[in-house]
């Protein structure tokens, strides 16, 4: 441990020094006051005392400045379940362990759990009996499966060319399977024994206000779903194959393209191939499972294309992408970001699909484009795609009918005797469903501020 995080000569005023630092600016600081020391603070401090430590991680910084400093005291009352958190604030308050006050203690306890177990491995490799490193794995396996089944697609995994072909596959198995839902899935297989709850789960699983049945039986209808997400996975592997790209690579992105899910088998995801066509059929497909799978169904029974332009919530969401690719399109060339437009306009047109989707593949590094760009780009993923479709997200049909509501508010405003119903298609809602997507959004939109308020 010293070789590796510390000088060897580091001494115990350094130390000290450190720990009372922590306490001042990190714990008394940003969590009793909400302040966050300036530049100048911190640059101050480090010269004089942070000379002695590097900074592998957060969590290892803190746990082994005082690993290193207590080895004999903080390290043996640990290994005997003693109270490390009254011995921590012992130290650092410079009073007898039998002398903390309540909280002291607190406030230790707060340094132990929050950087010692939250921001690092130590505490889950304690409990599980294994080293650190292994504890580290575990649990950049446990986010990588949570991602994968929810289909975020985010990644802690660096280097996937150099990972096993296997956890490749496994990793985009598991968005595939998310993509569609375990639950409807579980419809499919277990429906005799759910019995009148398998119509309750997967009316969870399909998004939307309102729930189709393709078949008087939920379980038939599941099925014809699962079999119509198949068969586009099986289609886009042949096209994806047919025009190049090796056959693992194929398999794995047609399994995550339908799932809007996002795992490849690169780093630099769609872009390590650059091929417009490519781009194009994975453009295609996302579009595909941003789509209502019953839609699908119904076009495809009936053969008749035209069932897309007169379903209300596919245009808007083709709409949507068509405006935002042409707006971003635009302030590239204008901002002369790519030379070439027409270099422009397949950059746009892919990061569009795919946020738009909640797909996460990506072609460009969006993060230097223009921020109206970005933003254009932040709305997409809050929009989503259609309802019983694999793609996250608000979903379209939600902001349709929030849209409707807006222009009827304003219209009983003009006309407050009028009766004005909530129409999206040739079906009219219920004021229960319209309820349910307002409680909906705002309840997203709540979940999202506090999310972002706990990040920052």
């Amino acid at each position: 441990i010293p070789g590796r995080y510390f000088k060897e000569d580091v001494s115990a005023a350094e130390a000290r020094e450190y720990l009372r630092y922590n306490y001042d600016v990190e714990i008394r600081g940003a969590i009793t006051e909400n302040f966050h020391p300036g530049p100048a603070v911190v640059r101050e401090w480090q010269e004089k005392w942070a000379w002695p430590y590097t900074d592998p991680s957060s969590g290892e910084f803190h746990w082994n400045s005082i690993r290193y400093i207590y080895d004999e005291t903080l390290l043996a009352a640990f290994e005997a379940d003693r109270d490390i958190h009254r011995i921590v604030a012992a130290e650092v308050f410079g009073v007898a362990p039998d002398d903390v006050t309540p909280d002291q203690r607190a406030r230790a306890k707060t340094v132990n759990f929050g950087i010692v177990y939250g921001m690092s491995a130590f505490g889950l490799s304690r409990g599980l009996s294994i080293d650190p490193a292994s504890a580290q794995r575990f649990i950049d396996a446990y986010f990588e499966s949570m991602s994968g089944f929810a289909t975020v697609g985010s990644t802690v995994v660096v280097g996937l060319e150099g990972v096993s072909p296997s956890i490749l596959l496994w990793r985009s198995l598991t968005q595939w399977l998310g993509g569609m839902g375990v639950i409807v899935l579980s419809v499919v297989v277990l429906a005799r024994v759910m019995g009148r709850g398998a119509a309750f789960l997967f009316k969870a699983e399909v998004a939307g206000h309102t729930i189709t049945r393709l078949k008087p039986k939920i379980q038939q209808t599941a099925r014809i779903l699962w079999t119509l997400y198949a068969g586009f996975t099986l289609a886009e592997f042949l096209v994806l194959w047919a025009l190049g790209m090796r056959p693992f690579d194929a398999i794995n992105h047609a399994m995550t393209t339908l799932a809007t899910g996002g795992f490849g088998t690169h780093d630099a995801s769609i872009g390590y191939y650059n091929s417009a066509l490519i781009e194009t059929v994975i453009m295609v497909f996302i579009i595909i499972g941003s789509t209502n799978f019953i839609l699908h169904y119904e076009v495809i029974s009936k053969r008749d294309f035209r069932l897309f332009l007169r379903d209300p919530e596919w245009r808007l969401f083709m709409a949507i992408l068509t405006l935002a690719t042409a707006v971003i399109t635009l302030e590239l060339v204008l901002r002369n970001v790519y030379g070439n437009p027409f270099h422009a306009f397949r950059m746009a047109a892919f990061q569009v699909v795919s946020m738009g989707g909640t797909c996460g593949y990506a072609t460009a590094d969006f993060s230097r484009w223009p921020p109206a760009s970005q933003l254009i780009l932040l709305i997409l993923m809050f929009f989503g795609g259609s309802a019983g479709s694999t793609a996250g997200a608000i979903k379209i049909i939600r902001v349709l009918v929030l849209m409707k509501v807006i222009r009827l508010e304003i219209h009983k405003v003009l006309h407050p005797k009028g009766i004005m119903p909530v129409r999206v298609g040739k079906r009219f809602l219920p004021e229960e469903s319209v309820r349910s997507v307002i409680v909906f959004f705002a309840t997203y939109v709540f979940i999202f501020i506090i999310a972002t308020v706990l990040v920052t």
